[in-house]
């Protein structure tokens, strides 16, 4: 016969009531038993079915496929862990996008939104979010800690996957990030970068316009988003493939280049005739 266990904690509801069905699906087995069957130390889930503290994902996972639990059982549990991690971290937060118009205010509702979703760890957030490629661990652990904004809004819907915001939602976060960012929700009139492309063609008669071409791509590209950061690192590339050519004045490129950037923000959309 084993040991006796220590009662059940339930300073945290919800974490006791996790731990009380735990006790129950082990259901006479032993936490070395389920230990071997695991992988997962004794001492881990003796912890998990004690009620002090909010076991991992994966810990109740493993724990309930030892047990041979019924899938209602399994879905049970992830809920009341959902809800005892949020309850130990003081409850919900209410953030609506609406209200989110700067740099500051969307770092504030990240963190938001993260501890609505019950601190998921990074790798779970990137899980959510689709994959390392969507959301590198990296970028996932600078903006929760305010360093960072995400870079675009691909990067963005990873994160609010990864926070478990539902896809309603997204629009009116999207909005949000934009406002914060200082972006612009209507198309650039791209037609006013014309002259750019011919003070290059002045530069140099030499220049090798397909390999131009194929640096500029991903320049005219951010310009349609008005995604400056973009820009820059899109005329790395065009830079790169002018400079092959040895009668090409780089500075004056540069200069001009500069210029065209500086010029982005006040060009007015294009109105019907």
């Amino acid at each position: 016969m084993g040991r006796t266990e220590n009662p059940i904690n339930y300073e945290v509801s919800t974490r006791g009531r996790l731990a009380e069905l735990l006790r129950a699906e082990k259901a006479g087995r032993t936490y070395d038993e389920l230990a071997t069957l695991t992988g997962v130390s004794a001492a881990t889930l003796k912890r998990a079915a004690s009620g002090k503290v909010v076991p991992a994902e994966t810990v109740v996972d493993s724990f309930l496929a030892a047990c041979g639990s019924a899938p209602r059982t399994v879905r049970t549990a992830k809920s009341l862990r959902f809800q005892a991690r949020r309850d130990e971290l003081g409850g919900p937060i209410r953030v609506l996008a609406t209200t989110v118009n700067t740099a500051d205010a969307l770092s504030d509702a990240f963190e938001a939104l993260h501890r609505n979703a019950a601190a998921p760890t990074y790798r779970e957030m990137q899980k959510s979010a689709g994959g390392a490629y969507l959301l590198p661990l990296s970028s996932v652990s600078r903006i929760l800690r305010r360093q960072m904004l995400p870079v675009d809004e691909q990067q963005l819907v990873a994160v609010l996957r990864g926070c478990r915001v539902p896809e309603r939602e997204h629009g009116e976060w999207v909005k949000a990030w934009r406002r914060a960012m200082g972006r612009s929700s209507s198309p650039i009139d791209v037609r006013g970068l014309t002259w750019v492309i011919d003070a290059i063609r002045r530069i140099s008669t030499e220049v090798r316009f397909e390999a131009l071409a194929a640096g500029m791509a991903p320049v005219m590209a951010a310009v349609e988003q008005l995604d400056t950061s973009r820009l820059a690192a899109g005329i790395t590339p065009a830079v790169a493939a002018l400079a092959a050519t040895e009668q090409l004045d780089t500075s004056r490129l540069a200069a001009q280049m500069a210029s065209a950037i500086a010029a982005l923000p006040p060009v007015a959309p294009v109105t019907a005739a």
